[in-house]
């Protein structure tokens, strides 16, 4: 899954340099949240600026797609922290 995580956002990525460089800032911003103890409202705002990224680009339906698939990581990372 991260595999296919990593070519949606290299193919989406490469069509803008401006979504290139965003994506990259929140990419590292996630790495910070999922090693951090985050609160729910972290997570909604990182959410949210990802969504205002993809809106802007016109990339709606693939950035809603990429943001499922980012949620079910961060909750299998969390759990898998937490030995569940």
């Amino acid at each position: 899954m991260t595999n296919e995580l990593s070519q949606a956002i290299s193919e989406i990525a490469s069509k803008n340099p401006e979504l290139t460089q965003k994506i990259t800032e929140l990419t590292t911003q996630l790495v910070g949240l999922m090693g951090a103890e985050q609160t729910l409202q972290d997570i909604i705002s990182w959410i949210t600026e990802l969504c205002e990224c993809f809106e802007d680009s016109g990339l709606v339906a693939g950035g809603a797609a990429l943001l499922i698939l980012i949620g079910v990581l961060i909750y299998q990372f969390k759990n898998a922290k937490r030995g569940i």
